[in-house]
């Protein structure tokens, strides 16, 4: 009888700390949803309203466009209904380009491709800046390799501080698609914007 009641007493403190470990779980769930509901109604009902704007600042010599995609679903997933596309002319000099997102988008991840000239074979890239309202991300250019994370077809050159772009053959076939995506300290910062 008391090995019963012993074995009682077990599980219903075992029961107890599973519940009080399950709440806590919760209750961060909880605040991460309320921060970003509290967040979209204001944004919502500000007759002031501005646009997140990212700048990119950079240096290519041949004719080409960059694409922005931005995601709010928490994903790695990026599709074409949600990229803007900016052209420019080559330049010897650094230039830069702005991309204004659409009202009430608030993306938790972009990815930057860079390039669908494949006669582009470098990019250097002097700052990156995300800006919504009076807030801004000024991301200079030595920190850039560490906040952006390239794909398989962009090498850095960290001497020269150069991005090669490249073209990798798949089976028999020429591909050219180099972007960047935001590392997780990146994703941190812009969950603040």
């Amino acid at each position: 009888m008391k090995n019963l009641k012993l074995l009682v007493i077990v599980f219903i403190c075992f029961f107890i700390s599973c519940m009080g470990k399950r709440k806590t779980e919760e209750k961060i769930v909880e605040d991460k949803l309320a921060k970003q509901l509290v967040r979209e109604i204001t944004n919502r009902n500000n007759i002031n309203f501005e646009h997140v704007t990212v700048i990119l600042s950079f240096l290519a010599k041949k004719d080409d466009s960059f694409q922005l995609f931005y995601s709010e679903d928490y994903m790695l997933s990026f599709n074409e209904k949600d990229m803007i596309t900016t052209g420019f002319k080559g330049s010897n000099n650094y230039q830069s380009i702005v991309f204004k997102l659409p009202k009430n988008v608030f993306p938790d991840r972009y990815r930057l491709d860079v390039g669908s000239n494949i006669e582009q074979k470098w990019i250097k890239i002097e700052s990156l800046q995300f800006r919504y309202g009076n807030n801004e991300i000024f991301i200079p250019q030595q920190l850039i390799s560490k906040l952006l994370v390239p794909n398989t077809f962009i090498e850095y050159n960290e001497f020269e501080n150069v991005y090669n772009l490249l073209t990798l053959n798949v089976e028999k076939n020429d591909i050219y698609d180099p972007y960047f995506t935001c590392s997780p300290e990146l994703v941190r910062l812009l969950l603040e914007l």
